[in-house]
C-alpha cells in the first residue's frame, strides 16, 4: 500500500498545475472521462517527464576538450 499512497500523491504537472496524481484523476472523472483514456494520460504524463529528465540531463552535461 505504501508505493500505492506514494504513487498516488506524487505532484505532477496538471494544467501547468502541480497537483497528485489522485486529484488528477479524481478531476478527470468528475469530468466523464472514461477510466481507459484517465489511464492513458497517466502513460503519457509519465513517458513524458521521463523524456524530460532524460533531456535535462543531456544538456547540462558538461564536455570538457582534452588537448
Amino acid at each position: 500500500m505504501r508505493y500505492l499512497d506514494r504513487y498516488l500523491n506524487e505532484l505532477i504537472d496538471y494544467g501547468g498545475i502541480p497537483t497528485t496524481r489522485a486529484e488528477v484523476i479524481l478531476d478527470m472523472q468528475r469530468a466523464g472521462n472514461p477510466q481507459p483514456v484517465i489511464d492513458r494520460w497517466l502513460q503519457g504524463q509519465e513517458y513524458a517527464a521521463i523524456l524530460r529528465a532524460r533531456q535535462n540531463r543531456i544538456t547540462t552535461r558538461i564536455f570538457i576538450a582534452t588537448p
